[in-house]
């Protein structure tokens, strides 16, 4: 089985960052809910691509957003 590559991490973590950042500038509910999450269509698509070696990246995007 090969490594994961560092540097696909880093792209992971970059797109789930970018794409959190885009959920802000949707309109807010009440509540101040995003009702657009577009980072966890990044992270589906790195789970489904990589699987668990994407982990990682996935884990180190989501605790930073």
């Amino acid at each position: 089985m090969q490594a994961f590559p560092w540097g696909a991490n880093a792209l992971v973590v970059g797109a789930y960052l970018v794409a959190a950042q885009l959920a802000w500038l949707t309109p807010m509910r009440a509540d101040g809910i995003a009702p657009i999450w577009p980072a966890a269509g990044v992270a589906l698509a790195a789970a489904l691509i990589w699987g668990r070696r994407a982990s990682p990246g996935l884990l180190l995007g989501i605790f930073t957003a």
